[in-house]
This record gives structure tokens, C-alpha cells and sequence, in this order.
């Protein structure tokens, strides 16, 4: 019966990312979890790795799509292979229960299990870059007023609380009295009033631009087909009908299936930019680099005057989708011949006409430590995305739009998103957001410009110095308990049972 339990919480800890409307599952996600490590004490570690090979399962098999289309594997080899990576990461599971078990001496208590949660994500964030996936706070964009905490704290100050309050419920169901009740309902006042008080202070912001995005629904194999490539320059430029307000042009992630830094079609779309256009485009590509000596995925901003201003590079490559390890092996297994791409080298802030953003490239959107080096300089956020690999996951839209009103409400920035095959719109400082309607392909997004730095934006670095702080504090605890069998938590307890039975004499 515990087993079933543990399933049961991993599940409902994914419910809204296939339904975000049902945000609050994930607040008594915890509670079975909590109830059968509490009901039986043994097998923790094997516990943990079951709950962790679940959530993730739950959380990331959206990851069969690419995969299938990549290597043209049978779909059961591909579900197995996944099935293998899920059971090896939910190891990191087991050994998250199994530490704090041992570290707190068995007890199970909101506070230290929240810290104890937020030091494991984070942890899992800097040594598992590569699979930004199963976050629980992509599970909140929808409750508005909760997640204007993440303009003090971010993702972390989201995670600490939503676990801490998750694993308090539990305490009080099972535990509590009316001492516990009346302290949840001053926290969740606390918490509530102050997302209420940020959701009002936007209602004052008048300073509006418009921004034009093209939004597309190609498959992935549709978009790369040789013969669509003047059909896609000729869709761009009949954007320059509908932008003659805006201030910009945004295109998808990769619009182009043609190398528009090196092919000659590049340069005659530069032209035909200058003849159409009055307005600034921002384009994706895939291209090459004289500096590099692979393809890159850019972002490129073109003036009305159809020259090339600026560049930006995609930092952070997507592993078996736009990087892959082992590639002569897996070339040597599979019909499909693997190429890498190059990631580029800094992060880059397009100006144009006293306006400045900042581009996050499909999948960077995932990375809060992508923002917050220059946001005095930042007017708003762009998210390039072609989505089309994932063969219309709900669940992958589901995490990259959540991501996008995080990123948003992290920095205080609107966040503008332009897609292929994915959820495009706006999301404003205030993390509400704006989604386009799929029936047309232009669109005038109309965005509420913020002069406000978050505080987590301004003082990020010390959220990294904290978390790294904390971390190191965990595993001090884990050491001196293990070879030292020195136990802060336990001596404490025994303290206590003394002074109570002192006070009883």
C-alpha cells in the first residue's frame, strides 16, 4: 500500500502540467509521499528512486517524440531507452530521501524537509543542466497570485514555499491542532496578501508598445522540406502588412530552412527586408559563424534598412536534440547521421530605436540563471521556439509557456513569444498573460513596459552565494553525522524529553 502511495504522489505532482488549471493537485502532491515514508521507515532509498522514476516518467515522456524522429528506432526500443534514463535519474531520488532521513534523524518536519527539497533542486539545476525538466514550480503559472513571490525569491522562494506549506498540510492533517491551523492561515495570508498587493501595483503602468509576432504550424518535416524555403521567406514578408505600428518584427526559433547567414538567399532577403519593411525584424536561423566551426542557432536583428544589427547565439543546446554526446556511435547505430550544433559564448541585449531586450532561444526559457546580468538594460523578453520536434506535446507547451510567465514575473519583464507549433502571446511583468489564437499567423501584441527591477533580478548573485551557503551546510550535516556521529537534531530531542520531564517532577 505504500508503494501505491508513492505512485499516487508522483502523479499528482505532474497533474497540471498536462492540466495547469489544476495547480493546487500539487499542493497535496506531498502528502501521500509523506504518509507512507512516515508509516514504515525501511527501504527508504528504494522508496525514493520508485517516487522519482514515476515523477519523471510522468514529467518527461514527451522526450519519445524527438527521439522517434531523430533515429527512426522502433517506438519500443525508444520507450525502453527512456525507461532506462528515468530509472538512473530517479537514483538522485533515492538518494535525496535516503540523506535526509539520516540527517534529520527520521523526523519529518515541513521546515527542514522544504530546505531540505530546495537544496536538492538546486543541486539537480547545476549537475543535471542538461535536463531541465520536472521542476514543480512550471506547475504554478496559472496561480497568479502565488507566483508574484518569485519576484523576490524566483523559482527557489516558490519551491521552498510550496513544499513547506505542501508537507505542513500533511502535518496537520495527520499531526496538527489548532496552534498548526491558525499558523497556515497567517503564512497563506501573508503570501496571498502580498501577490494581491503586486497584482494591483501593475494596474498603473501606462507606457505601451506593439510588438508583431508571426507565428507558424509546420511539422517537423514539413518545415525542412528544400522546396518550402521560398514559401517561408514569402510568409515573412507579408508580415510587413500588418507591423506598420509596431516596433518589431519576431519570427520563429529556425523560421528559415536555409542557412541565412552563408546562402545567397540570405542576402536577397535582407533586400526584399529593406523594400517591405518599416519596422526592425527579429529572425531565426540556423547558420553558420566564421569564429565557429559549427552551425549555430541564431537569433538575428535586421534593420528596416535590411542590414544585419545584431547576433545572438544559443547558449544552452538541447541534448539529443541540438547536441549530441557519443554522436559517431550513435551514427554508426541509427539511419540518421547526427550533427551538433555550436552554442555560442555570451548572452546579448538587442537595442533598436531606444528599445532594449533580451532573446531566450526555445528551450533557454527553462533557465532562470540566463537573465539578470544586465536587466537595468532590459526593456522586455523575446522567446524564439520551434516546438515541432516534440510533435505537439501538450506537455512540453504546457512547461515552455509555464516557464515563460516565471521568467517574466522573475525579472518584472513582459515576455513576448513568437512559435512554431508551440503557444505563442504575451506575458505581461505581472506574469497574466495574452495567448494568440492559432487562426491567424500575424499578430499584434500590444506590451505594458515595466521600470521595475524584481529584487531577485537585482540580488541574484546572492540567491547563487546563498544556495551554494546552504548546500554546503547539508552536506557538512551528512559528514559530521556519518563519521563523526555527531547529531545536532537528535541531541535536541533528547534535550527536550529531559526538560519536560524536569518540569513533570
Amino acid at each position: 500500500m505504500n508503494y501505491l502511495f508513492i505512485i499516487i504522489s508522483a502523479l499528482l505532482l505532474n497533474t497540471a502540467k498536462y492540466f495547469p488549471n489544476l495547480y493546487l493537485l500539487t499542493w497535496l502532491g506531498f502528502i501521500p509521499l509523506l504518509f507512507a515514508f512516515d508509516n514504515e521507515r525501511s527501504k527508504l532509498f528504494f522508496k525514493g528512486w520508485l517516487f522519482g522514476f514515476v515523477y519523471l516518467t510522468a514529467a518527461a515522456n514527451f522526450l519519445i517524440n524527438p527521439l522517434r524522429l531523430y533515429t527512426g528506432l522502433n517506438i519500443i526500443i525508444i520507450s525502453l531507452l527512456l525507461l532506462i534514463l528515468f530509472a538512473v535519474l530517479g537514483l538522485i531520488f533515492g538518494l535525496f530521501f535516503k540523506a535526509y532521513f539520516y540527517i534529520f534523524s527520521g523526523e519529518i518536519n515541513p521546515f527542514y524537509f522544504a530546505l531540505g527539497w530546495l537544496v536538492f533542486a538546486f543541486l539537480r539545476y547545476r549537475l543535471l543542466n542538461f535536463f531541465p525538466i520536472g521542476y514543480l514550480v512550471t506547475t504554478q503559472a496559472e496561480f497568479s497570485t502565488f507566483i508574484q513571490l518569485a519576484d523576490l525569491g524566483g523559482i527557489w522562494l516558490l519551491t521552498f514555499v510550496l513544499v513547506f506549506l505542501s508537507a505542513f498540510l500533511y502535518k496537520l492533517i495527520f499531526k496538527g491542532g489548532l496552534k498548526e491551523l491558525a499558523f497556515l492561515f497567517l503564512v497563506v495570508l501573508l503570501i496571498f496578501g502580498y501577490g494581491q498587493f503586486r497584482l494591483r501595483q501593475f494596474d498603473n503602468f501606462s507606457e505601451e508598445i506593439q510588438l508583431t509576432t508571426v507565428i507558424t504550424n509546420l511539422t517537423q518535416s514539413e518545415k525542412w522540406q528544400a522546396e518550402n524555403s521560398t514559401a517561408e521567406t514569402d510568409f515573412l514578408l507579408e508580415a510587413a502588412d500588418y507591423s506598420a505600428q509596431s516596433r518589431l518584427v519576431i519570427t520563429p526559433e529556425s523560421s528559415l530552412n536555409f542557412d541565412f547567414a552563408q546562402d545567397n538567399r540570405g542576402r536577397e532577403l535582407l533586400n526584399a527586408v529593406e523594400e517591405e519593411f518599416e519596422t526592425p525584424v527579429q529572425l531565426g536561423s540556423l547558420a553558420g559563424h566564421s569564429d565557429y566551426e559549427k552551425r549555430l542557432n541564431s537569433s538575428f536583428l535586421i534593420s528596416a534598412e535590411g542590414e544585419i544589427v545584431d547576433r545572438y547565439n544559443k547558449n544552452r543546446l538541447v541534448y539529443f536534440g541540438e547536441k549530441f554526446p557519443m554522436q559517431n556511435i550513435l551514427n554508426s547505430i541509427t539511419p540518421y547521421q547526427f550533427s551538433s550544433l555550436g552554442a555560442g559564448d555570451e548572452i546579448r541585449i538587442f537595442s533598436e530605436a531606444e528599445l532594449s531586450w533580451q532573446t531566450l532561444i526555445c528551450s533557454e526559457v527553462l533557465y532562470t540563471d540566463l537573465l539578470y546580468s544586465d536587466m537595468d538594460r532590459v526593456d522586455f523578453l523575446v522567446n524564439q521556439s520551434n516546438e515541432a520536434w516534440f510533435d505537439n506535446s501538450t506537455v512540453l507547451k504546457n512547461m515552455m509557456w509555464s516557464s515563460a510567465v516565471l521568467r517574466a514575473v522573475e525579472s518584472r519583464r513582459p515576455l513576448v513569444k513568437a512559435g512554431n507549433l508551440a503557444y505563442s502571446g504575451k506575458v505581461e511583468a505581472s506574469g497574466l498573460y495574452q495567448k494568440t489564437e492559432l487562426n491567424s499567423n500575424y499578430h499584434n501584441l500590444n506590451i505594458t513596459l515595466s521600470e521595475q527591477n524584481s529584487f531577485y533580478s537585482s540580488y541574484y548573485i546572492l540567491f547563487e552565494i546563498l544556495l551554494y551557503l546552504l548546500t554546503g551546510l547539508f552536506i557538512i550535516l551528512l559528514l559530521l553525522k556519518r563519521f563523526f556521529g555527531i547529531d545536532p537534531f537528535q541531541k535536541r530531542k533528547i534535550i527536550f524529553k529531559k526538560n519536560r520531564d524536569f518540569g513533570s517532577l
